[in-house]
């Protein structure tokens, strides 16, 4: 056995290939000791119940995983620096500081961002917090009530937070910095765009096609991977195909600031149906939003059949999100938000449509 295989620097200097069964299949590992059994068993099918109603609310298959579990031939040691370099969440139980869990957890301090890995905690637990982890957020729970409410709504928002870029891929490439100009209809401007790897996605004469008639979960392009806050942001984009059998108005196109999360509750999101109402989204905390979107204008004539460019040119700054789309007017103060978002992605976003983006350019207000 090499001593790589036990010590993790040499082995994490480059990514590892993590076993996935299908595209869109997700993978929580679960920090935790064995013993007592009982215990530790009950929580990890407790995860699993957890993952898999997280699964089915984002539209994939989120397995928890654990060490002892791991089905793979070869060193475990390697397997588990493996899952912690390339999970696309961590969940860590510290309760009594279990040596190998400590371990495991600094592992995926050093290699993996804060808000991939989530830590648990008995409640009850005797030892003190250790300095060290302190700053991070802590979920606790009660043992033998793994299954309460309270703690169990905490971490399926955590997971769903957490599971925001899955699947997880190491950065590797250099991050644009505004003011940004991109030309779609040129093969040398796209590569700052990146897009789930499961996505359509395709050059057209006219600029990117992109999107997912069914998994909204695949249906976006960010700039890059940085967090945006005060910006103005212009792009032209139009429908090039609704998903089949789509209802009016069920499909829609639009630009997301300040994205925390593929889904609208995370992020403040301007769009338009394929009826041609402007709509906007109303983010109540950092989990949920208004499930009735307010409507700001029409777009008329409209028809997606033939489809039109669609200019968005957007402000985002500490007294308003405002702008147009295609001359509809948009004016949302940020006193009258019940919740803004401090930061985000920028993200183009369809649903149950395809999209062509022209052009897209941002700087900085």
């Amino acid at each position: 056995m090499s001593s790589s295989s036990i010590w993790p620097y040499e082995y994490l200097k480059e990514p590892h290939d993590l076993p996935r069964k299908h595209s869109n299949h997700l993978v929580c590992f679960l920090i935790c000791p064995f013993k007592p059994q009982d215990q530790y068993d009950d929580l990890f099918d407790f995860i699993q119940d957890i993952c898999n109603h997280v699964g089915l609310s984002i539209g994939a298959e989120v397995e928890c995983v654990r060490a002892d579990k791991i089905a793979t031939p070869g060193v475990i040691h390697q397997d588990i620096w493996t899952y912690l370099q390339m999970a696309d969440v961590i969940i860590a139980d510290v309760t009594e500081q279990n040596g190998n869990v400590m371990l495991e957890l600094g592992v995926a301090a050093s290699c993996r961002d804060k808000e991939q890995v989530i830590i648990i905690r008995d409640k009850d637990d005797t030892q003190p917090v250790l300095f060290d982890i302190s700053p991070a957020r802590h979920l606790l729970y009660k043992r033998n009530l793994f299954g309460a409410l309270d703690f169990r709504t905490r971490l399926e928002h955590a997971l769903i937070h957490a599971l925001t870029p899955a699947p997880y891929t190491p950065p590797s490439f250099d991050e644009p910095v505004p003011p940004i100009k991109l030309d779609l209809t040129s093969r040398d401007d796209h590569q700052v765009l990146l897009s789930p790897s499961v996505a359509l996605r395709r050059q057209l004469s006219d600029g990117i096609e992109f999107g997912s008639w069914y998994v909204f979960r695949n249906s976006w392009l960010t700039v890059g991977q940085a967090s945006y806050r005060n910006i103005h942001i212009e792009a032209e984009l139009k429908f090039t195909e609704l998903a089949p059998n789509v209802s009016p108005g069920d499909a829609w196109i639009g630009i997301m600031l300040r994205s925390n999360h593929f889904f609208a509750d995370y992020g403040h999101l301007i769009y338009v149906r394929d009826d041609g109402k402007v709509m906007h989204t109303v983010p109540l905390n950092e989990y949920l939003k208004d499930t009735n979107d307010p409507p700001i204008g029409n777009l008329t004539p409209f028809t997606p059949s033939t489809p039109i460019w669609l200019s968005f040119d957007l402000r985002f700054d500490e007294v308003a999100l405002a702008g147009n789309v295609n001359g509809v007017s948009v004016n949302l103060p940020v006193a009258k938000m019940p919740y803004t978002y401090n930061a985000g992605l920028i993200r183009v976003q369809t649903f149950r449509a395809r999209a062509c983006l022209r052009r897209l350019s941002v700087e900085g207000v």
